[in-house]
């Protein structure tokens, strides 16, 4: 009876010391996963915030990316950072009242944002994934252009001339996904304005009125086309050149 005694008690004991050595072993494994994560997200906000700072200059947001393609960094051995980039189609004013247009008609911005989707790697076990979105840095205005690009100066009744609008920075670089609101400048004579949405940069001065009584007039004189856009919640406005209005 001592001697099986004795085995049953050895038979606990070593029972007892694989259940407490396997819950160290799991333990000390969970430590060291849960380690290696929060690096994993130290390092990925890292990245972010470097990437967030370097598309901070126009410059480099407007160029290429590839060189976000995979990141490493010696103060985080091991760890690599995986990006992936896209270019949304934003509608505006929002989705709801963009998708009753015909596909055709839908104003969409297409160089405003980024998508960025980050995966960081452990020595190439994935560890986790984060995603955000980068918004073009706000540029300097330097000024509304308006360039005729068909027609001409002088329109006799029902004449059209054609207008691009431009909002510039101070780098002579054209502004994207702006809309453009347009009118006429009378100065004596009077035409009719309008832009072609969505790509409301194209307008069409048009030799003809048509007043409040809906009666359609020839008003000969001068005028100019004027376009309108607002950037970064300040408005914007360009005039043509001028434009003479025949008999």
């Amino acid at each position: 009876m001592s001697l099986l005694e004795t085995s049953i008690a050895i038979f606990l004991l070593v029972t007892a010391f694989v259940v407490v050595l396997s819950l160290f072993i799991r333990s000390s494994e969970y430590q060291v996963n849960v380690g290696r994560k929060v690096l994993a997200v130290t390092f990925g906000e890292v990245m972010l915030d470097d990437l967030k700072a370097w598309a901070g200059d126009y410059a480099n947001y407007s160029g290429s990316w590839d060189e976000w393609s995979l990141k490493t960094m010696a103060e985080y051995p091991g760890y690599s950072a995986k990006f992936t980039i896209g270019k949304p189609e934003v509608a505006v004013p929002s989705t709801q009242l963009e998708e009753i247009r015909p596909p055709a008609k839908r104003f969409l911005m297409r160089e405003t944002f980024r998508d960025v989707d980050l995966t960081v790697d452990f020595e190439g076990a994935p560890q986790l994934s984060l995603t955000t979105r980068i918004t073009e840095p706000a540029r300097k205005v330097s000024e509304l252009k308006l360039v005729l690009e068909s027609g001409s100066s002088s329109l006799g009744r029902n004449d059209d001339a054609k207008f691009r609008a431009r909002l510039l920075d101070y780098s002579n670089q054209e502004i994207q996904d702006v809309v453009f609101r347009w009118s006429v400048l009378s100065m004596g004579g009077n035409a009719t304005a309008v832009g072609n949405y969505p790509e409301s940069w194209n307008g069409t001065l048009t030799h003809r009125f048509v007043g409040a009584d809906g009666i359609l007039r020839f008003i000969p004189g001068r005028c100019q086309a004027r376009a309108v856009a607002t950037y970064r919640g300040v408005e914007y406005s360009g005039l043509s050149q001028v434009v003479e209005l025949l008999p």
